[in-house]
Order: C-alpha cells, then sequence, then structure tokens
C-alpha cells in the first residue's frame, strides 16, 4: 500500500507540474502564444512553391539591409519593433514589397499602423496601399500614422467579413496584387475572408498571413491548397506564411 501511495502521489506531482507548465510555461519571454507542431507531408508539397521558397529567401537578404529607424518618428517602443528582425516581420514585409514591386497593396489590419508604413516605404512611384480595420487610426493612443502619410496610403472602414463590406471593395481587392492579412485571429475572420479572397483575388495575387503559428489559425494554413510557404523563421515569430494564388475557386 505504501509502494502504491507513493507512486500516486509521484504522478499527482508531476501531473501538478504540467499543468502549471501548462497554464504558464517557465519564460521570461514578454509574450507568449500556444501553437502546434504538424507535419507537413501533404500540406506543402506542392510544385509551385519553390517560387515563393525563392522570394522568401531573396526577402531574407535584402531584409539584412532594411533599416526602418526613421519610420518610429522618435518613439524609441516602435523602433524596437520596426528593425527586430527575424522575430518581428517589418523588414522583411518591406523588403518583400521592395522586390514585389506590387501597384496596389491591400492590408487587412491597420492597428497602429506599424505594417502599413514598412511596406509603403517600399514601393515604387505609382504603388499605393489600401489598408482596412473596423476603427479609424487616429482613434488608437499608440498609432504611427500622420496626415503626411496618405499620400500613398487610404484607410476604409468595415470588417470584411461583413457580405456587404466585402461586396463594396471587391473592386479594390481584385486588382491587388500582394494583399497583407494581420486579422483578429478568432477562428472565424481568416478562413472566411481567406474564401472570399480565393473567389476575387487576380491569379497569381500574393497573399502574406500572419500569425499561422497561433493554434486559432494552424487549420486554415494546413487547409490551403495554393502554392505556399512557411516563412516563419525569416519573419514573425507567430508565423508568417506566403500564398501565391491560383485560379479563382468559382
Amino acid at each position: 500500500m505504501r509502494a502504491v501511495a507513493g507512486r500516486l502521489a509521484s504522478k499527482a506531482l508531476v501531473t501538478g507540474r504540467a499543468l502549471r507548465w501548462l497554464l504558464r510555461p517557465p519564460s521570461s519571454a514578454l509574450h507568449l502564444e500556444w501553437t502546434a507542431l504538424v507535419d507537413a507531408q501533404e500540406d506543402e508539397r506542392h510544385p509551385a512553391s519553390a517560387e515563393l521558397f525563392e522570394l522568401a529567401i531573396q526577402a531574407a537578404s535584402r531584409a539584412k539591409d532594411v533599416d526602418l529607424s526613421t519610420l518610429a518618428r522618435g518613439r524609441d517602443d516602435a523602433g524596437r519593433l520596426l528593425n527586430l528582425w527575424p522575430g518581428e516581420h517589418y523588414r522583411f514585409l518591406a523588403a518583400m514589397v521592395a522586390i514585389v514591386q506590387p501597384l496596389l497593396v491591400v492590408e487587412v489590419g491597420t492597428s497602429t499602423g506599424l505594417g502599413a508604413l514598412a511596406m509603403a516605404s517600399a514601393l515604387g512611384p505609382a504603388g499605393r496601399l489600401v489598408t482596412f480595420d473596423i476603427v479609424p487610426w487616429r482613434t488608437l493612443p499608440d498609432n504611427l500614422l500622420c496626415d503626411a502619410d496618405f499620400v500613398t496610403i487610404e484607410q476604409r472602414l468595415g470588417d470584411l467579413s461583413d457580405d456587404e463590406v466585402f461586396a463594396s471593395n471587391a473592386d479594390v481587392l481584385a486588382r491587388a496584387d500582394l494583399v497583407f492579412v494581420d486579422g483578429p485571429k478568432d477562428g472565424r475572420f481568416e478562413p472566411l475572408l481567406h474564401r472570399r479572397l480565393k473567389e476575387t483575388l487576380q491569379p497569381g495575387a500574393l497573399v502574406v498571413y500572419d500569425d499561422i503559428r497561433l493554434l486559432t489559425m494552424v487549420e486554415l494554413w494546413r487547409s490551403i491548397r495554393d502554392p505556399k510557404f512557411d516563412a516563419t523563421s525569416l519573419g514573425h515569430w507567430t508565423g508568417t506564411g506566403l500564398v501565391r494564388f491560383e485560379s479563382p475557386s468559382r
């Protein structure tokens, strides 16, 4: 009996430690997110994915020399985020825009404006960027945008998961060469948006999904059958996924 009790106590101790670790893993990191390790044998074997691998390597090589310090406008916190690479994705995004030279970039999720500023900084003379959010940029106290930015940047307000909002902006999305999706990652918005983008974007459009390693994004990422490449180690620590949209699914 004493041996059985000892084994039960040992199991309880191990279980307790495991639960504590799951609730709060022992780490000094400022941010912790849940993820899943899933094999890529079936969902990343598209023969055209090699082109995205080459694009990611070119962008990473170029990102080494990208300096976004001037976009921080004297704010140390913004400067650290903009130039932390790899780990953050801003230099990688700017490098990718510089290589692809899209005429129209669409961003889903303006937030504080760091992504829009980084990508807009690398646009060619004829390039422009349209960024979507559900709140005006001025209402966020820590936003980095200013009126002068809206020569090449335009913000449109609306929830693209809403049928009417998406329909009213479908013309812009249909012309986009590059789409950067940084939405709420709530398990609903991104899958719905992905299906609508698949029906709307021109063949060959490049879509960059943020946070593909979050648990709420893993299923979506695995479901994509277009050419794709997981560029997480070269971009954002929570996941950066590149997708080349093929013909629309109508």
